[in-house]
């Protein structure tokens, strides 16, 4: 395992981890939520998170967003009642710092054999989306990220998760080509699962180098796509020619 660092989500996922390790949950042992917060914390590594702002996150979670909801949801949200309990009171935190957190952690664990971590992949999912949507309402936020372990691109908006074939993201950060070859594999997709007129996807290369040769957590955004009611827009962080539409 890895040095913590305070304000990483190795560090306050390890040490809420810790927490119920000690005190358990609902007065039992919680040894399966236990092994996922260490398992995420790993994962998530040094992207930036809090104990507030995990407790501001699972406080969105909680809430029931329908009735007849199934049972592993239902006993899924009142954990979240008590690890908040267990957290005690904190300052106000950024619920879309869990949110990041989450999609690492389904983007590492999706498409895994193991029952488990298929299950904690799922659950980071839902969670996610669930946050995100309560942050933006009818805007989306949504990745795209290549997975270099496999060579894939999982494309990750809202409450779909899906793997994408496409081409390795470019050594010289070249966002505007990588844009124009991953469209038209990605356009018929967005096209046929859309959630609402208004999102933007970050296009990410996890083990990216910026301009002044720093890797950012969680990845360097070379390029977005944007949609507002139905027109898909591409462009690039930064400086780059005017951004160009296309029609979905």
């Amino acid at each position: 395992m890895s040095a913590s660092v305070p304000g990483t989500a190795r560090d306050t996922l390890h040490e809420i981890a810790l927490l119920i390790s000690a005190h358990g949950l609902g007065g039992q042992p919680a040894p399966d939520l236990v092994y996922a917060l260490q398992l995420s914390a790993e994962i998530a590594g040094e992207l930036p998170l809090s104990v507030a702002d995990v407790a501001s996150g699972v406080l969105l979670v909680e809430q029931p967003r329908a009735t007849g909801a199934p049972d592993a949801i239902t006993a899924r949200r009142k954990t979240c009642v008590e690890i908040r309990a267990l957290i005690g009171p904190t300052t106000p935190g950024v619920p879309a710092r869990l949110a990041a957190v989450y999609r690492a952690v389904e983007r590492q664990l999706f498409g895994t054999t193991i029952a488990r971590e298929a299950a904690i992949a799922a659950t980071a999912g839902r969670e996610a989306s669930e946050i995100e949507a309560l942050i933006d309402g009818t805007f989306t936020r949504g990745t795209l990220t290549y997975r270099r372990d496999r060579g894939d691109w999982l494309l990750q908006l809202a409450s779909i998760t899906a793997v994408i074939d496409g081409p390795r993201p470019p050594t010289n950060g070249d966002g505007w080509t990588l844009v124009d070859q991953l469209l038209p594999i990605v356009r018929p997709l967005l096209a046929s699962m859309l959630t609402g007129p208004q999102f933007q996807i970050s296009i990410v290369d996890p083990d990216g180098v910026d301009i002044v040769g720093e890797r950012p957590p969680g990845g360097l955004t070379l390029a977005f796509l944007s949609s507002l009611n139905g027109e898909l827009r591409k462009s690039v962080p930064k400086s780059g020619p005017p951004m160009s539409a296309l029609m979905l």
